[in-house]
């Protein structure tokens, strides 16, 4: 593989695993309603029967997330790869303390969920765009809406939509940093 791809590849599999092990588990759970359940009920340990599956998922995304951050979105966007970093760990807790866990899987849970919105404004800082901050504002209505009750959901529904939006502007940066990082090896081999 060329050295100018594995960036990509990191950063893109640092989203792309966990992503595809919840909407496996969700095909895989027939009882999972968008209209009454948390996605972490699929990793509930002792109530899931793909548990393992989307749990597995979130741990292998927080590594990836946290190698990702550290090996090469500092060498871009280094504020932002520092909280890259604390999200990957965050979400390797939320898989970690499952919801059998109680009080501490939902404290993991809020605390991940609110650094995902810190590490937007991080990165809508150090990239000078407001684009990131139109998806933090879908994901920050869908979260009002929810505990307002505008709606009625499970509480899955402002958790995709929050992880959703980060991933969209988390592509763009992935795309970036490959650019950068690639620019910088040809003037370097130059």
């Amino acid at each position: 593989m060329e050295a100018t791809n594995k960036p990509m590849l990191t950063g893109l599999l640092a989203i792309v695993i966990p992503l595809t092990s919840i909407f496996l588990s969700i095909a895989l759970s027939p009882w999972f309603s968008w209209r009454s359940n948390a996605l972490s009920d699929l990793g509930h340990s002792l109530r899931s029967e793909v548990a393992e599956i989307f749990n597995a998922g979130l741990l292998t995304g927080g590594l990836l997330l946290i190698l990702y951050g550290a090996l090469f979105v500092r060498k871009v966007y280094p504020l932002t790869s520092v909280l890259i970093g604390i999200v990957g760990y965050l979400f390797q807790l939320v898989g970690l303390f499952d919801e059998a866990y109680g009080s501490a899987h939902l404290l993991v849970s809020a605390i991940f969920f609110l650094s995902l919105a810190i590490a937007t404004l991080v990165y809508c800082y150090e990239r000078r765009s407001l684009y990131p901050l139109i998806l933090l504002a879908i994901g920050t209505v869908s979260w009002l809406g929810y505990f307002l009750k505008i709606y009625r959901s499970g509480i899955s529904v402002p958790e995709i939509v929050s992880v959703l939006g980060v991933a969209f502007w988390y592509f763009e940066m992935c795309y970036r940093v490959n650019l950068k990082l690639s620019a910088g090896n040809r003037e370097t081999n130059s």
